[in-house]
């Protein structure tokens, strides 16, 4: 009798035991939950706020350099020559197209002010345009010379949203950044 005495009260010190150490590790586990949840969301507040610094600042280097780039084009549309070359394309675009004698006379006389131009101002290509919305010249000869923005395979592009504004609201703009399929790249005009 002694004997089962000793194997009860083991038994229930054993399950006094195993409740206290349920009983406590349960809170403790929800704490430790309840800290690793904040931490996560401390953490995850951190990096977003990081991510839109870098988003911010980089926003504003984007829009710095378009301007910078607008700046860059305005200066060039001033320029007597450039106006010289823009009509000369022009006018031989109309009167003969890109592959008139005339028309290459006039691309051999200028590439090479042109080519330097692009390398002065890092520009991908240089294009002129027409009133009508014909591309009349590209330095770089994609695939868009010689269509046309208002009715071609690219009015819908950056480039024809561009035009428009200096045609029809006679200011330069800058367009997005989207791929531009003739340049095979993200492109912004």
């Amino acid at each position: 009798m002694g004997g089962t005495n000793i194997g009860r009260n083991l038994r229930i010190t054993s399950t006094i035991f195993v409740f206290f150490l349920v009983g406590g590790l349960i809170p403790l586990l929800i704490v430790a939950y309840a800290g690793y949840e904040a931490s996560k969301t401390s953490q995850e507040k951190e990096i977003f706020r990081k991510l839109v610094a870098v988003s911010d600042r980089q926003g504003e280097e984007i829009e710095s350099f378009g301007k910078e780039k607008l700046r860059d084009v305005r200066a060039l549309s001033k320029m007597p020559i450039i106006i010289e070359v823009l009509s000369d394309f022009n006018k031989y675009f109309r009167h003969g197209g890109i592959g008139s004698a005339e028309y290459e006379a006039v691309e051999q006389q200028y590439r090479s002010l042109l080519e330097e131009y692009k390398k002065i101002y890092d520009f991908h290509d240089i294009l002129f345009m027409d009133m009508k919305g014909n591309i009349t010249f590209s330095l770089a000869k994609e695939k868009d010379l010689g269509t046309n923005l208002e009715t071609g395979p690219y009015r819908g592009t950056g480039l024809a949203h561009i035009y428009y504004d200096a045609k029809n609201l006679d200011r330069a703009s800058i367009s997005n950044l989207e791929y531009y399929i003739p340049s095979k790249r993200p492109a912004a005009f």
